[in-house]
């Protein structure tokens, strides 16, 4: 693959005096090899510096990549001793994962071990229809086996399944943190935190600061034009006293539009 520059050459002006350059832009080719290999690798490639790699893939959500290992097959005889002992132990004995060794007896519809109760079709047919600590407690298995062999058969949970939100508890998402919300209401907090992003409340920023100096309207027509800190410098107000209020009248903090200079 080609290499790309990452920065521009010295613009020179008629004077002959050399001006610095800017880093150039991420392009979407570039873009695309994020998460391919390893940032050691792309910034050699693109000529960029490792960290610079790392920021933009973190910028845009991309896991880091990590090295699969080589696939390994499967032969007759590891097959043939697939159901004779549980899991864990053939997974010890073959030197392999125990999620290697239950796909593959699933894919083969092998039972499991005598250790393991056989699921009967009467009780598959009941996977779905009520909540999983419910058919645990009938079926006198545990709710991480009902779970599991639901989630085997790809059968949606049952709707039962999920504690319905109610008024009274999205008016206090936004008001704490998501953990202290789900302390209160009972929940965990990705279940917080997903019902307050599908009703795009703000996440809850620390307590309202008390600041004595009241805002002009020359001050909150700067929100958003600079920086916080080049607000905060100019005015009395601190740093979070103006990160607060921009963010409670919906305004986007500050962005430099400054475009890196093209090549002629």
């Amino acid at each position: 693959m080609k290499s790309f520059a990452t920065y521009q050459p010295s613009v020179r002006t008629k004077n002959l005096s050399a001006l610095p350059a800017g880093p150039l832009r991420w392009t979407a080719r570039e873009i695309e090899l994020l998460g391919r290999m390893s940032d050691t690798e792309i910034g050699r490639r693109l000529r960029r510096p490792v960290w610079d790699v790392r920021n933009q893939r973190n910028r845009l959500n991309i896991p880091p990549f990590k090295k699969r290992a080589e696939f390994k097959f499967w032969d007759r005889s590891e097959i043939r001793q697939l159901g004779t002992m549980s899991d864990t132990d053939l997974a010890r004995k073959l030197n392999r994962t125990v999620k290697s060794v239950v796909c593959e007896r699933l894919r083969l519809r092998i039972p499991c071990h005598a250790l393991c109760r056989p699921w009967t079709s009467k009780e598959e047919k009941l996977l779905g229809t009520q909540p999983d600590d419910v058919l645990a407690i009938r079926f006198k298995r545990t709710v991480v086996a009902v779970k599991g062999r639901r989630n085997a058969l790809r059968i949606h949970a049952s709707s039962a399944n999920k504690k319905r939100w109610t008024a009274a508890e999205n008016k206090q998402l936004g008001t704490a943190f998501d953990k202290e919300i789900a302390r209160r209401l009972n929940r965990t907090a990705r279940s917080v935190e997903n019902q307050r992003r599908a009703l795009r409340i703000p996440a809850f920023d620390g307590p309202v600061p008390r600041s004595g100096t009241p805002w002009t309207r020359s001050e909150l027509k700067l929100l958003g034009k600079v920086t916080d800190v080049e607000l905060s410098r100019r005015t009395k107000h601190s740093e979070r006293a103006i990160q607060y209020r921009r963010k409670t009248l919906g305004i986007p903090r500050y962005r430099s539009t400054r475009k890196a200079t093209k090549l002629r």
